[in-house]
């Protein structure tokens, strides 16, 4: 009787032990499909968010484009409208001598306009600002934590591995950003950034007071003006709309230009040691501190790997 009350109460604890996993796989197995349904989820959010995005970039690039054709258009169509109120005038007047004089004043105002509009696009204005290029250096409590500094926080390159730092306020969490130690708030300032030949990258200025645990809001309405490349080939200014700039050659010195009481951030190819050609001015007006920015993009697993530098003075030691 004894052996037949032990057999019968291991049997219980078996069926008791059996029921109870049985329980424990059915709790488990609910929990590995609600953190499946999440994770796919959040994958789905994510690429809803993606293809918001590239539609986005797909729809102000196309309306950039139309709306650089539709203004050179007005343009020509201006010009054009000169043309033939010129050419009316000219054949109003039958005095050879009335002919002669409009003829040399007009040539004469087309160069003087001319020369001028050469001397704006092409140079900054020298007077009352001191063209040597300031020496500006890194911050690294601003730094991405991807992001490497080096040669006495004057060059920045993108790693491979994400460095334990303080998450400070001034830190850039999300895009693989940095600020130069140095803002703004008056005068005119100029200094150079060396890019090299790396295929992508973004610089520019923007306010201290904007956002830098997110991802970096591409735009003047946010305070942020920017010009890069991408795919090693596409410049662009990050205006609203996003505008395409059809540059003749790939500059690897960029020159900036800031008048700050004037509004005008102006961006250009300072290869050439005599002149310098303007890619992209911004025309806005500044409240606050600005300080210089460069976003230097993602490795792509090594094929964006250049470092971008401050060129700095000879003074500098």
């Amino acid at each position: 009787m004894t052996d037949f009350q032990t057999q019968k109460r291991k049997l219980e604890e078996q069926i008791c032990k059996m029921a109870y996993n049985k329980s424990r796989i059915t709790n488990e197995s609910d929990v590995l499909k609600w953190v499946v349904r999440k994770e796919f989820g959040e994958l789905r959010r994510y690429l809803e968010l993606e293809e918001s995005g590239f539609m986005q970039r797909i729809e102000s690039k196309a309306a950039g484009l139309v709306s650089s054709i539709q203004s050179q258009a007005d343009d020509l169509t201006t010009t054009l409208a000169k043309f033939q109120e010129a050419e009316g005038m000219l054949e109003a007047l039958s005095n050879e001598s009335h002919l002669g004089f409009i003829t040399v004043g007009s040539d004469v105002r087309f160069r003087e306009c001319q020369q001028k509009q050469q001397r704006e696009e092409k140079t900054y204005n020298a007077i009352n600002f001191k063209p040597a290029p300031e020496s500006l250096k890194f911050d690294p409590l601003t730094a991405h934590p991807m992001l490497d500094l080096s040669l006495g926080d004057t060059a920045v390159e993108c790693g491979t591995l994400l460095k334990r730092l303080a998450n400070n306020p001034e830190r850039f969490s999300y895009s693989y950003c940095v600020l130069a130690t140095r803002g703004f708030s008056s005068g005119k300032h100029y200094w150079e950034v060396f890019v090299g030949d790396k295929p992508k990258w973004r610089l520019g200025m923007i306010k201290g007071t904007a956002g830098r645990k997110a991802k970096l809001p591409k735009s003047p309405e946010s305070g942020v003006w920017l010009i890069g490349l991408r795919e090693g080939r596409v410049y662009e200014a990050f205006a609203s709309p996003r505008v395409t700039l059809p540059l003749v050659s790939q500059p690897s010195r960029i020159g900036v230009f800031l008048d700050y009481e004037g509004g005008v951030l102006r961006f250009y190819n300072a290869d050439s040691p005599d002149e310098l050609e303007v890619i992209y001015t911004y025309n806005t007006t500044l409240q606050g501190k600005i300080y210089p920015l460069l976003d230097v993009c993602w490795h792509e697993r090594g094929a964006n790997k250049h470092p971008i530098s401050l060129p700095q003075t000879h003074k500098e030691k």
